[in-house]
C-alpha cells in the first residue's frame, strides 16, 4: 500500500528573503559603494580645483584692473589689501592665495605645467 505523507504533498511557500539571498544583496550593494563613494569624492576634488582656479583668474583680473586705475605699482601689502577688501574666500579647499610673477596663485592646488610631462604639447594628436 501506498500511504503519502503530508508533509511530502505541502508546496513550501515563503514570503520573505533567504538569508543567502540578503547577504548577496548586501554583497552587491557594498561592491557599488565601493566603486562610487572614491569616484564621487574624486570628483568633488576637482570641482574644488576648478573653482579655485576659476577665484584666482578672476581675482587677478581684478587685482591687476585695480592697479591700472589708482595707477599704482604691485607690493605685497597693496595685495594683502586688496585681498582683504575683496572678501570673499577664493580657496574651497582653504588653500592661501598670493600673487607670483603676474599671477595669482593657491598654495593648495600648484600649477601644472602646460605642456604636459609626458611630451605632449596639447595640440592637435598626430595619427
Amino acid at each position: 500500500m501506498f500511504t503519502t505523507s503530508k508533509k511530502s504533498n505541502r508546496k513550501i511557500c515563503s514570503s520573505g528573503f533567504s538569508l543567502i539571498e540578503l547577504i548577496v544583496i548586501i554583497a552587491v550593494i557594498s561592491i557599488l559603494i565601493s566603486i562610487a563613494v572614491p569616484t564621487y569624492l574624486s570628483f568633488a576634488e576637482k570641482i574644488k580645483e576648478k573653482a579655485c582656479r576659476n577665484n584666482c583668474f578672476q581675482l587677478e583680473k581684478r587685482y591687476e584692473a585695480d592697479l591700472l586705475l589708482e595707477n599704482a605699482q604691485h607690493s605685497q601689502d597693496r595685495f594683502l589689501n586688496f585681498l582683504y577688501d575683496y572678501g570673499e574666500d577664493i580657496c574651497p579647499s582653504g588653500g592661501q592665495v598670493m600673487y607670483l610673477n603676474g599671477q595669482v596663485h593657491c598654495n593648495a592646488h600648484p600649477i601644472e605645467d602646460v605642456g604636459g610631462s609626458d611630451g605632449e604639447s596639447g595640440g592637435v594628436p598626430v595619427l
